[in-house]
């Protein structure tokens, strides 16, 4: 039974990335997702949201439709020697030009245009795809059915890098454009990583020494909701990165921003698991690296109709309750000059909605709103979490628009 229905007010062009991170660093490289493209003999046209086009004029029964176009002045050299760009080509034809792995191919883009490589993993691992250059490039890649599996733009300046976790025997399609009227030369490289060898954090606790360029990867499954805390300290410069189960990255800390080793916080569920990658940024040293769960801070229980002032510091958490006795709206808001954010969740923590700054008047506010419907059976308690940008005072405000027949 759907007993809460949220509703939130955000700033314009705001999102909340669904990823579970506290005290945790956003290095995000590249962004990712499946997008399934309909398989009909039709026109098909996909944008970023950036505005650039990912796809189109695909003919999926091999009707003759162009969907690749080159300029005749278009070539590519590798390091095995000249590739000839056809001035069109085609899926059926397969006159896509190669693009192999551990090698490099330089070519020129003229603005607007899109150029396309296939691309043959035969190992499985990391494939890893990028520009280099002065020019500001966008990639996208599909794999062998056309769906749309990673795209990335302004990775390391204006080049772009994409990483796959690739299984062997796979080929992709890879598209290479310019953002906005960007022109000019240009290289794009391919290389493999194999799958890293993952040790399980069983007992919580690690010990080692690490080099300087070197890798250690950890795994830690959840067996109980909490906040995972996950520590790298040691002679060593630690930095760590966080994955999930399929590589996607969520998030990474450098040394904790105090020199106290690279820590990472997160919210998790049992039957989760999820891959650390541990590095150091300087010189080779010892590391010990710990994993633990701790419970939710007990809330400080609120009631509709009450206030609570309270300082909090930057990056500090703060937490509520509230038990509802009637159905209507329920509203909690901040109020003050500190940039706070809110965090809605069910008795549970199963997670509800977010909302960071509120859009009032025509500009944007720093204080956080949300709004839940409530609907009978009534009595049902609910869990806020109030986050900050900066320190200072707030005021958080319970209040409840009742409606006897919701």
């Amino acid at each position: 039974m759907i007993t809460a229905i949220a509703l939130v007010s955000c700033n314009k062009g705001s999102s909340y990335r669904d990823a579970q991170t506290a005290e945790m660093k956003d290095f995000s490289r590249s962004s990712g997702g499946v997008t399934d493209v309909p398989q009909k003999d039709t026109a098909i046209a996909l944008s970023s949201a950036k505005g650039a086009k990912l796809l189109e004029s695909i003919d999926y029964d091999n009707s003759g439709v162009t969907v690749f176009s080159h300029s005749a002045a278009d070539s590519a050299e590798s390091s095995t020697g000249g590739v000839s760009l056809n001035q069109t080509a085609s899926i059926s034809d397969n006159a896509v030009p190669q693009l192999p792995v551990g090698l490099s191919i330089n070519g020129n883009l003229s603005s607007g245009q899109e150029i396309w490589y296939s691309v043959r993993n035969t190992e499985a691992g990391f494939l890893i795809i990028e520009t280099q250059g002065d020019i500001d490039t966008y990639l996208t890649v599909y794999d062998d059915q056309r769906n749309l599996v990673a795209e990335n733009d302004d990775w390391n300046n204006l080049n772009a890098r994409v990483q796959l976790t690739a299984p062997a025997d796979t080929s992709y399609l890879v598209r290479l454009s310019g953002y906005g009227s960007a022109n000019g030369p240009y290289r794009i490289v391919t290389s493999h990583e194999p799958m890293p060898v993952i040790t399980p954090l069983y007992s919580g606790h690690d010990v080692g020494f690490i080099e300087s360029g070197q890798e250690r990867w950890f795994s830690v499954l959840i067996n109980r909701i909490g906040i995972l805390n996950v520590h790298a300290a040691g002679g060593a410069q630690t930095v760590l990165e966080v994955y999930s189960t399929d590589f996607v990255y969520l998030g990474g800390d450098d040394n904790n921003n105090e020199n106290s080793g690279a820590k990472i916080n997160m919210e998790v569920r049992p039957g989760e698991t999820y891959y650390f990658k541990l590095r150091v940024s300087g010189n080779s040293g010892p590391y010990e690296i710990t994993a633990n769960i701790n419970p939710y801070p007990a809330p400080l229980q609120l009631f509709p109709g009450m206030f609570h002032n309270a300082v909090i510091k930057s990056g500090e958490e703060h937490w509520y309750s509230v038990t509802t006795s009637a159905g209507g709206v329920l509203a909690v808001e901040t109020l003050g000059t500190t940039d706070t954010t809110l965090e809605a969740f069910t008795s549970d923590y199963e997670h509800i909605t977010y909302n960071d700054d509120t859009w009032i008047g025509g500009h944007v506010d720093r204080n956080a709103k949300i709004e839940i419907f409530v609907y009978a059976p009534y009595g049902d308690t609910y869990i806020f979490k109030l986050k900050s940008f900066d320190s200072g005072p707030y005021r958080i405000i319970v209040s409840m628009e009742t409606h006897e027949t919701i």
